[in-house]
């Protein structure tokens, strides 16, 4: 299984960290803030659909009956966290090395309504919130939620749909 995982989150991971990069590099100047968001969001489930892959592929290999609970789990937990890893290495340092540029593009992507209310928000928030590493752990956090998310709906299926 743990070969199975790592195979699976790794695609998933680079999946995800090169729509990302193709996205920042390729498309930043053509996409505004919220089309952008929205790529990025659709790159995370395009990603992650690598969960019902190696359920399906774990099963034919594996065994000819249905995988139990802990084992789609185990399946859906491991990718999700391999991808969300990588997204976090990568986002830790896209902010790192890109994070003025990226603030810059933000705010000329946003009317000036916008931008404000974001600055008044983060003006509220705490210092560490603009860091990288917090910053990537947010891209972490939300890779794994969608991944969980994802397996969720995959061990319904599996449970409910008949033999």
């Amino acid at each position: 299984m743990k070969k199975t995982i790592f195979r699976y989150g790794c695609r998933a991971g680079i999946t995800i960290t090169t729509f990302s990069t193709i996205n920042w590099f390729l498309f930043s100047d053509l996409l505004d803030y919220s089309s952008s968001e929205i790529v990025g969001y659709l790159s995370i489930l395009v990603a992650l659909s690598t969960i019902p892959l190696s359920i399906r592929y774990y099963q034919q290999q594996h065994s000819k009956q249905p995988l139990s609970l802990k084992e789609i789990w185990s399946l859906g937990i491991g990718i999700s966290t391999v991808a969300a890893t990588f997204m976090y290495l990568y986002s830790a340092l896209f902010f790192h090395y890109m994070g003025d540029d990226f603030m810059q593009w933000t705010q000329a992507n946003m009317d000036s309504t916008q931008w404000q209310q974001m600055q008044a928000q983060m003006a509220t928030m705490p210092s560490y919130f603009l860091s990288p590493w917090f910053q990537a752990f947010v891209m972490f956090a939300t890779v794994f939620l969608i991944g969980v998310i994802i397996t969720i709906i995959c061990t319904l299926v599996v449970k409910l749909r008949p033999n």
